[in-house]
């Protein structure tokens, strides 16, 4: 495709139809490659829908989407359209060529373990990040699972004593550690951490996180960390890259008892922003009172 408009004004959609009479927009802005790229486009709001293809596309682009959605359709028909305001003029909107075929399988690239987050963690830490695992892959046709991912505490000082609790998220494509979704639960062993499950990946990289309840009592001082055993991907083990990273995660002690904020350094926190970000990070086991000295 190729586009040069009067931005958010004039623009180009792609629709399709499966009676022949009522036309819908495929896809939204970035659902797919090059796939429209902005909205509020005035002209085509008459179409029913205001996303599209607006502006400049800076020479010639190749833009896919998926049309799984319409598989088993008995009739579809497919149509660019474009909208154009009656002020200011430029050159359109042009497209050369236009395919459907068969994605490829998905299959699998990749495995990599990584750390995230090294900062600190404290007494009574609930799902603390400790290791990621990316899934890497590729073609969408028949997704595959991840089945299981076995982990082994590998670098944590007193995992029986420490961690209460394990748990493995998913975040799908998004590489940022959340709680969200869940893939497994287990109960603690010291000597291995086993998650079973059938989370169908998506093409790209796929995310996973696996997380520790740090324990109430555990000892501060001591550190959180783990590697990557095993992993089984549709229903086959796969070898992982980088199982045992570098880094680990210090336990603190929670807080508890008086505190001194005082801006001359003679306290324990300089400013009242300083306390409560450590009080966030480290939480309570008891009664905490903050005194602030004059001056």
């Amino acid at each position: 495709i190729w586009y040069k408009t009067d931005a958010w004004d004039d623009g180009a959609a792609f629709q399709y139809t499966i009676d022949g009479i009522n036309w819908d927009w495929v896809g939204q802005v970035n659902t797919g490659t090059n796939w429209y790229n902005d909205w509020g486009i005035s002209a085509l709001s008459y179409f029913g829908d205001d996303e599209g293809w607006t502006n400049q596309s800076y020479g010639w682009l190749q833009a896919h989407h998926n049309l799984v959605f319409l598989a088993g359709q008995p009739f579809v028909k497919f149509r660019f359209i474009f909208a154009a305001g009656i002020s200011d003029v430029d050159e359109g909107f042009a497209f050369d060529a236009f395919r459907i075929f068969q994605p490829p399988y998905m299959s699998f690239i990749s495995a990599e373990a990584f750390h995230s987050d090294t900062t600190e963690t404290a007494q009574g830490k609930e799902a603390a990040n400790i290791l990621g695992v990316r899934i890497t892959t590729s073609g969408r046709t028949s997704p595959i699972s991840l089945n299981a991912l076995h982990f082994s505490p590998t670098g944590s000082t007193l995992p029986h004593t420490d961690i209460s609790r394990s748990r493995v998220f998913g975040t799908e494509l998004n590489p940022v550690f959340a709680t969200w979704a869940q893939f497994d639960d287990a109960a603690f062993s010291p000597d291995s951490l086993s998650f079973e499950g059938d989370w169908q990946l998506e093409e790209g990289d796929n995310y996973f996180w696996l997380a520790y309840d740090v324990a109430s009592d555990a000892i501060p001082g001591n550190r959180l960390d783990a590697s990557v055993d095993s992993i089984v991907v549709g229903d086959t083990l796969r070898s992982v890259i980088n199982p045992d990273p570098t880094g680990s995660r210090l336990i603190l002690e929670a807080m508890a008892g008086e505190y001194i904020i005082d801006l001359n350094g003679s306290g324990d926190y300089l400013s009242f922003n300083e306390a409560v970000a450590d009080l966030i990070l480290r939480g309570v086991k008891d009664t905490v009172l903050f005194r602030v000295k004059p001056g």
